[in-house]
């Protein structure tokens, strides 16, 4: 175990492999891997944690595969085209076969961990009743609550077996209400994402955490003209409308730090999160003035229209360095991970609606 840490326990909520889109080979969990291998990190998992992701593959896929297979239907000159790209994008997905792999990588990740998996069957309903009648966390003060009682139910399962351990949990979940619950329970600590705990690890190290984070930030202005322009360069349409996007950044703001997912004493993985502040403008047929003229859809007006937004850029930075020499620090890599790719943007009309 690096620099004779104690181990620590984690918990992760199934809020977390849904946003994470079940990537079990991403950086993050590959990360997380190490430190349940070196023994610095143990997992805790409860059994319905285990079915409610199993569940939520199977829901994220059969929705995916519908998109999918609507972009299938209308589809029309690719089917024609040779090129082999081209043949796989219009191959349809059996729906079993997606969701038995991806239930079979989630039960490997559990396998390699050597999670710990808590049985809740014998637990009383008592206190959890409690809450959900007094509308405390994590049930919210909607219609909606029965569905909160899985949460509420994992979540004292955790509690009471870290209680009898007498020791601390990390619990990771960006769902206020959840992360509320745990923060009332003296035994769980609420973490929001992954690389808060990856973060946290890589801290064993202080000094050495200091300086990649200090000389990483020394070179944030080369970090973030990257970011900007690959974001930039994406392919951006019109999401309510038939038109294309330009976007540009007008301003972004970086972190105070960065966070770290891994380090050693040659390299180190970070993450930067930066607010970015963006015009876009958009070119696009304007529906509303549209007709038909002999079975031909005809627009009478061509919109210009220039939105502003705001979007959270992750970066990756890969660094090397030679015994925190900060002449040796030198940035190896800079990849923007989200967004993954263009998206589309809604004109002004349809911005926020139903709640603006």
């Amino acid at each position: 175990m690096a620099n004779g840490a104690l181990a620590e326990t984690i918990s992760i909520d199934t809020q977390v492999f849904v946003a994470t889109g079940f990537g079990f080979s991403s950086k993050a969990f590959q990360s997380l891997k190490n430190h349940f291998a070196s023994g610095r990190l143990n997992l805790v998992m409860t059994d319905i944690t285990i079915r409610e992701v199993h569940a939520r593959i199977k829901r994220s896929v059969t929705e995916e595969l519908v998109g999918q297979r609507s972009f299938i239907n209308k589809a029309r000159a690719l089917f024609n085209s040779s090129i082999p790209e081209a043949k796989i994008c219009l191959t349809k997905l059996d729906p079993e076969i997606v969701v038995k792999d991806l239930c079979d990588q989630f039960d490997a990740f559990l396998r390699e961990a050597k999670a710990t998996i808590i049985a809740t069957k014998d637990l009383t309903a008592g206190d959890v009743l409690n809450k959900y009648f007094a509308g405390d966390p994590p049930f919210g003060g909607t219609e909606n609550k029965r569905y909160e009682f899985r949460d509420a139910f994992s979540i004292q399962a955790l509690a009471d077996w870290s209680e009898e351990r007498d020791l601390k949990m990390f619990v990771v979940s960006a769902d206020k209400l959840f992360q509320e619950a745990c923060g009332e329970c003296p035994q769980l600590l609420p973490k929001g994402t992954l690389i808060e705990v990856l973060d946290h690890v890589a801290s064993d190290d202080a000094q050495l955490a200091g300086f990649v984070r200090t000389e990483t930030m020394k070179r944030i202005t080369a970090i973030s003209a990257k970011a900007k322009g690959e974001f930039e360069d994406r392919y951006y349409w019109v999401e309510d409308q038939d038109g294309d996007a330009a976007v540009e950044i007008k301003k972004l703001t970086p972190p105070q730090e960065p966070d770290i997912i891994e380090i050693d004493r040659e390299a180190a993985l970070l993450v930067l999160v930066l607010d970015a502040n963006y015009s876009a403008d958009l070119s696009y047929d304007d529906s509303a003035t549209a007709s038909y003229d002999e079975g031909t859809l005809v627009y009478v007006e061509h919109k210009n229209e220039e939105v502003q937004r705001e979007e959270q850029l992750m970066v990756e930075v890969q660094v090397a360095y030679e015994r925190m020499d900060p002449d040796s620090f030198e940035i190896i890599e800079i990849s923007l991970i989200q967004p993954s790719d263009g998206f589309g943007i809604k004109t002004q009309d349809d911005y926020d609606w139903p709640y603006k």
